[in-house]
């Protein structure tokens, strides 16, 4: 229904990810928000960068991320 996809799209509380195969922010950004599109997935990967402080790339299994949708 409508409704539901206007939900679905809604800002939510942050989520809690481990690292698992992925190595980027990138990676991670795809994993959370699958059917997003390229613009999409930009701005969350800097949002992901950007929220947990991150000054280094690659990501390390086991890591945890803070993870927020705009």
């Amino acid at each position: 229904t409508r409704a539901g996809e206007q939900a679905g799209r809604a800002p939510q509380a942050p989520v809690v990810v481990t690292v698992g195969a992925e190595r980027s922010p990138w990676d991670v950004a795809r994993r959370v928000a699958p059917g997003a599109s390229g613009p999409e997935l930009a701005a969350l990967a800097e949002r992901i960068v950007t929220d947990n402080s991150l000054g280094s790339v690659p990501l390390h299994p086991g890591q945890v991320l803070r993870v927020t949708s705009g």
